[in-house]
């Protein structure tokens, strides 16, 4: 008998920034952090199946099988999931993404949460999305927060054991209907530095990071504000603030860390000019030289055919707000 679940999940951006982890084994975040899910254009559909016949656990990933690093993650993260329904059963994963790997949309979150709840259902595990969510963040910290609509926040926590550190939503993305995230494709090869050994090195030997903690709850609580008031100039004015702190903690870390390029930098210059008057939008920059511009729809055609003119730039995807996962047995 093969008992089988697919679900899908869509990526997020992180408004403010995780950066650092207090506990590497159970991947417990230095910090809490809020973010916007976005659209079906940047989605992960996975089907997972348990079966008896299956010999090893095994990994497909928008057609082609995967070996190594990859499919041992897999392995070990649905490892954890098979302790708690008392299995030994090995697993099919088929997974697909609507958008190209090395775009630099984060297809960790998309893809654990949705590896997550597809093997939790396929085992008759019915778990709640706050304990999906603690439990999808073992295998990718940002998984935590693609579990529901609109602006969500990932728990730091204080337990050891993490069961207190999960995502919550804060407002469904139709509360604020009229936002959009611009996402700006300037690179598609991997990074040199990961985010993983990135994180740890800034953790280890960045000054400028302790501060950066310590700032981060007041940060959380003036977003909330913003988008209760719909208070776009303060939205987005906290949103470059928190991207800017970040990277500054990044170029402080040894060896520095400079994840920005030429044209991640023409395009920070580029929203500062758009800004002059009013902010209208505002950048925010992960571990990578992709931006994503959050905006309003009414500011959406004048950014895009602006960007058309900066050197540099190899795609823009426009993503409105995105729903929470979905199960389809």
């Amino acid at each position: 008998m093969i008992r089988t679940a697919t679900v899908e999940a869509n990526s997020n951006i992180a408004l403010i920034k995780y950066w650092g982890k207090r506990d590497k084994k159970l991947n417990l975040p230095m910090n809490s952090s809020f973010s916007w899910t976005l659209d079906d254009q940047v989605k992960t559909t996975t089907q997972v199946s348990f079966s008896e016949d299956y010999k090893e656990d095994e990994l497909y990933l928008d057609g082609k099988k995967q070996e190594g690093k990859k499919a041992e993650k897999v392995s070990k993260h649905l490892d954890l999931i098979r302790d708690m329904a008392e299995t030994n059963l090995k697993a099919r994963v088929v997974s697909s993404n609507s958008f190209p790997m090395g775009t630099g949309i984060a297809s960790s979150a998309s893809g654990f949460a949705a590896l997550t709840a597809a093997a939790c259902k396929a085992l008759d595990l019915n778990l709640d999305y706050q304990a999906l969510s603690a439990l999808a963040r073992r295998g990718s910290g940002s998984a935590a927060r693609s579990f529901y609509s609109g602006f969500v926040e990932w728990k730091r926590g204080e337990k050891p054991d993490g069961s207190d550190s999960y995502g919550i939503q804060y407002k469904d993305g139709s509360y604020w209907s009229e936002l959009r995230d611009i996402i700006v494709i300037v690179e598609q090869s991997e990074k040199s530095v990961s985010s993983r050994d990135g994180m740890n090195l800034t953790v280890e030997t960045s000054s400028l990071y302790k501060e950066r903690v310590k700032r981060i709850d007041e940060k959380i609580e003036r977003i909330k504000r913003s988008i209760d008031n719909k208070d776009k100039e303060s939205l987005f004015q906290i949103i470059m603030e928190d991207s800017d702190d970040l990277h500054s903690t990044m170029l402080d870390t040894t060896p520095s860390l400079d994840y920005l390029n030429e044209t991640s930098q023409r395009i920070k210059a580029y929203v500062k000019q758009f800004n002059e008057g009013s902010i209208k939008a505002g950048y925010t920059f992960d571990a990578g030289p992709n931006a994503h511009i959050i905006t309003t729809s009414d500011q959406v055609d004048d950014i895009v055919n602006a960007l058309e003119k900066i050197e540099g730039i190899k795609r823009v995807i426009v993503s409105g707000y995105g729903e929470g996962i979905k199960i389809k047995r």
